[in-house]
């Protein structure tokens, strides 16, 4: 269990105790090492944000879990949406070429 009364090593402890399955967990829905340790390590800025509600938290290791899967979720939705569309041009292209190809592209973007 971890010391709540002592503030001033709470997160300190946290980070001890739950980091190695915090980053294991992020790693195995990212699967990229630095994307994990980047999504693991906002997890513990925001429980320094919110160290106080997070003492007082009846599960404070549920608290991280549950807020490093939303932010890993919101990781996966941003690559989602901001994938690159490679378009390959050769030579002159006229306006109505350039309108069809983003009408194809959608309302995805």
């Amino acid at each position: 269990m971890l010391s709540s009364e002592y503030p001033k090593h709470f997160i300190e402890e946290l980070y001890n105790a739950e980091y190695e399955k915090m980053f294991r967990f992020a790693y195995h829905i990212l699967n990229n090492t630095e994307s994990a340790k980047d999504m693991v390590q906002e997890t513990f800025l925001l429980a320094l944000f919110h160290q106080e509600d997070l003492i007082a938290h009846p599960k404070p290791e549920g608290w991280l879990m549950l807020t490093l899967r939303n932010l890993v979720l919101n990781e996966l939705r941003r690559k989602r949406v901001t994938a690159e569309v490679p378009i390959e041009i050769s030579g002159d292209i006229t306006v109505d070429e350039v309108k069809s190809i983003i009408s194809s592209i959608g309302d995805g973007l």
